[in-house]
């Protein structure tokens, strides 16, 4: 019986990859193999399967689980046939399961098994669920009617329905940790509370989590998190608190919603409804923090020495209608809007006395309102999708005089024609004079004028390919993407506008996941809309690959990869440049078998170069690293110590002379196996830069982790580090966490 994983929260040290206390030692360097080579693969904005492919039939010896993770994944759960699975291995890019002895040898393990892997965010919040089916087999050949057969019955256990479950059921798991940092002459003191849980009644279920933090404070907005959230089967949710909706790619995103937000289907989820309502700010008053340098303010950029501005209380509204299927077609429509409170905070102005005038103001109050709509066609059964989007935004960069009015538009075109006032619209979009794309009243100087309305869109279109071929893996993405200088939506702040250009994506995996290729290719334009020179082209270009060779020798994986950008403009004030960036290198991992010693030795070595020249400079800036880094561990079976070794050397030549060194040892201790295990390790860095200085540093490092019982644990980590002036940074950290 597979049992539940009972240690889902990492050690709060790592230590270095030779001494990763989830390593363990793979069944066979084909199983490293796969794990190294997909640590060095970027994966796709969802999580996927590596290994094995859907439908595939794996001998047991070979078997092993491999998902792909998109960045910020924070928690990944396994399940093998409805039963979570435990000692899931995380790195930064993949979760890892290598079954043990037991888990091989259990009954009915020979036939089709269904694996589903499931992603949670940042909260604990479900994001997404994908999932496979795999037929083990004691033999590599099997004939026609066993392979029929065993499919067969696979059919039966993806069209089999789950009991329904009558009895309720909960859990999560609530921790606290308390920290002290002490780095030269600051001292931290912090602590934290945090919980989270899912359960279920009948056809309802629910999730929570909540945050709490000792730092909290005013001046910055709120670190304090809590949610809570019921849904009926998978036609209705309600979740109220700490939301982070993602809806339209270029309207809101990455954004957090204190509020709530309601999610409504149909019936197989053909037609969806989504809305969000609450605040994505709190109000933050202002104030100086120099008052030398705010007197002599002239524009923004003086702002960061000068004062803090201070934040508004915004307000966010958004709408998503949708409908479709993914395997079919799918569309959605999507508005977005979001309102400061301009009287949330005192704003902080600078006059002149002279002239009695405001020469500076600080931030204002802003008004934005965008809507959108996305669509795709699958084809082929989901492998090749035509994809588009659309987007166009408006916003009003200062509302805190309100909007105009009437009268003001017919004084300014001297006429006494009644218009209606745009204050009846105020509710959708406040609209005065420093609306974008279209001012009221219009100021006719503007020598953009012209490409307003375009300037502030937003649009994409391309096909994507997903092709498991024979052998061959293969993803493909090529797309137009157009994003105007004057788009802006505050639901989505981190996306770069002005640009318009084409983006060719695609990797393939080949000889079973041994060779790796992928290439990007994207050219595009700045300055769109540009009177008084050309647009700025730039063409940004990689190309990397990686291959693994084993049968009974080392497990090799050689990378290369090539990124040039360049950059040609006829403006004076941004002048052309060219920037060229080379990596080449491969490691080697050998894991032999001595007896009850298995030594894991890993060695790698990177060669990373890189040039930039501008048409302004005389001399090109060049840089040139040369990277090595070498673990190894020693685990004996039943036995109280496991020894590791770390070296770590970056030497960087060029305009940038700097050579660091890393030595790190020590061992993992075995106190009380699989109870109480702890971490020691002595680290010595050396630094040397372009001027012949040298730094020595030491470090001593204390980790570990008791699990008082199957619900209860604690862990520690401790750390000490000394500077050549006799200065130490301290650091101390306690965890303890109760599952239920």
């Amino acid at each position: 019986m597979i049992q539940p994983d009972r240690f889902t929260q990492p050690p709060l040290f790592i230590p270095p990859d030779g001494c990763s206390p989830y390593f363990r030692r793979p069944r066979s360097l084909w199983y490293a193999a796969v794990v190294l080579l997909v640590s060095v693969v970027t994966v796709s904005a969802g999580i996927r399967f590596l290994a094995p492919r859907n439908d595939e039939f794996v001998t047991i010896d070979e078997f092993i689980i491999v998902i792909g993770l998109p960045e910020k994944t924070e928690k990944i759960r396994l399940f093998f046939d409805g039963n979570e699975l435990s000692s899931v291995q995380r790195t930064a890019m993949t979760a890892t399961f290598i079954p043990e002895e037991e888990f091989l040898g259990q009954e009915g393990i020979e036939g089709p098994h269904r694996i589903i892997a499931k992603r949670y965010g940042m909260y604990s919040d479900f994001i997404e669920e994908i999932s496979t089916m795999v037929y083990l087999v004691r033999k590599d050949t099997l004939s026609a009617q066993e392979r029929s057969a065993m499919i067969e019955k696979g059919k039966q256990i993806l069209q089999a329905k789950p009991l329904r479950r009558v009895d309720a059921f909960h859990n999560g798991r609530v921790a606290t940790w308390f920290e002290y940092d002490e780095f030269q002459d600051s001292t931290l003191v912090t602590a934290e509370a945090d919980a989270w849980g899912n359960g279920s009644i009948g056809d309802f279920k629910y999730d929570y989590n909540f945050t709490l933090r000792t730092d909290e404070g005013n001046d910055y907005q709120t670190l304090q998190r809590f949610r809570g959230a019921v849904s009926y089967r998978s036609l209705a949710r309600l979740s109220i608190g700490d939301n982070w909706p993602a809806y339209h790619k270029s309207i809101l995103r990455q954004q957090r919603v204190r509020g709530f937000e309601l999610n409504l289907a149909t019936p197989r989820n053909f037609v969806g409804l989504d809305f969000v309502w609450g605040k994505a700010a709190r109000s933050i008053e202002p104030f100086v923090v120099n008052e030398s340098i705010f007197a002599s303010c002239s524009t923004h950029n003086d702002s960061a020495a000068a004062y803090a501005p201070g934040t508004y209380e915004r307000d966010i509204k958004a709408l998503r209608l949708s409908f479709g299927t993914p395997l079919l077609f799918g569309a959605s429509i999507s508005v977005f809007k979001a309102t400061d409170d301009a009287g949330s905070i005192n704003q902080l102005t600078l006059i002149d006395s002279t002239i009695n005038d405001t020469i500076f103001t600080g931030r204002r109050p802003m008004d934005n309102l965008v809507y959108g709509a996305d669509a795709h066609l699958s084809l082929l059964r989901g492998k090749t999708q035509l994809y588009g989007s659309f987007a166009m935004s408006w916003l009003t960069r200062d509302i805190s005089e309100g909007s105009i009015s009437s009268r003001e538009i017919s004084d300014y075109f001297a006429s006494d024609i009644t218009l209606p006032s745009p204050e009846i619209f105020s509710r959708i979009l406040i609209v005065n004079a420093t609306t974008v794309p279209l001012p009221l009243p219009v100021d006719t100087t503007q020598t953009v004028n012209g490409n307003a309305l375009m300037g502030a869109m937003n649009w994409d279109a391309g096909i994507r390919c997903n092709l498991p071929l024979p052998g061959v893996r293969y993803r493909g993405d090529f797309k137009y993407y157009f994003i105007g200088p004057n788009y802006a939506s505050l639901g989505n702040q981190f996306l770069m506008t002005d640009r318009a250009g084409f983006l060719f994506n695609n990797e393939a995996h080949l000889w079973d996941n041994r060779l790796f290729f992928r290439a990007k290719f994207n050219w595009y334009q700045k300055d769109i809309f540009e009177i008084t020179g050309t647009p700025t082209a730039v063409i940004n270009s990689s190309l990397s690959g990686s291959m693994t060779l084993q049968d009974n020798l080392p497990t090799l994986t050689l990378l290369g990869s090539v990124n040039d950008e360049t950059a040609r403009t006829d403006h004076a004030d941004d002048p052309g440049r060219e920037t060229e960036f080379y990596t080449l290198g491969g490691s080697v991992v050998y894991a032999p078998h001595l007896g009850r010693v298995t030594p894991s030795l890993t060695l790698s070595y990177y060669n990373a170069t890189t040039g930039i020249s501008t048409s302004n400079l005389p001399e090109p800036f060049s840089m040139r690293s040369h990277i090595v880094v070498a673990n190894i561990t020693t685990p004996i079976d039943n036995f109280l110590l496991e020894p590791c070794v770390s070296f770590s050397m970056n030497a960087t030549t060029g305009d940038v002379p700097l050579t660091l060194i890393t030595v790190t040892g020590g061992s993992r201790l075995h106190i009380v196996p699989k109870v109480f295990i702890a971490d020691l390790l002595l680290g010595f860095n050396r630094t040397v830069d372009d001027r012949s200085a040298r730094q020595n540093d030491l470090s001593l490092k204390l980790s570990g982790r008791y699990d008082i019982s199957e619900r209860h644990s604690l862990w520690l980590d401790a750390g000490i580090k000394r500077h050549p002036d006799t200065k130490f940074d301290q650091r101390f950290r306690l965890n303890y966490e109760l599952r239920y």
